[in-house]
């Protein structure tokens, strides 16, 4: 089995738990808006965390990308798979 696919469906699963679904800030100013990566905490779950740049992902695109997400007003993602 390749571990690796694995460690990327959970960092996947992560930053769908920590992208919020609702936010009070104003959609017209994206200074409040702003993303910070950060890597997934290594809890004891039977999952290996680690860093999108482990993985070969680049973190300011999925920076980028959750900047967009969280200045669209009315949007329904709820989560976000990569592969």
């Amino acid at each position: 089995m390749d571990y690796r696919h694995i460690r990327l469906c959970f960092f996947i699963i992560g930053i769908g738990i920590l992208t919020p679904t609702c936010n009070n800030n104003d959609p017209e100013d994206p200074s409040t808006n702003l993303y910070e990566y950060n890597i997934p905490e290594q809890v004891q779950d039977g999952w290996s965390t680690g860093s999108a740049t482990n993985v070969g992902l680049d973190t300011l695109v999925l920076v980028d990308m959750m900047n967009y997400i969280n200045n669209t007003n009315n949007h329904n993602i709820h989560s976000i798979l990569i592969f």
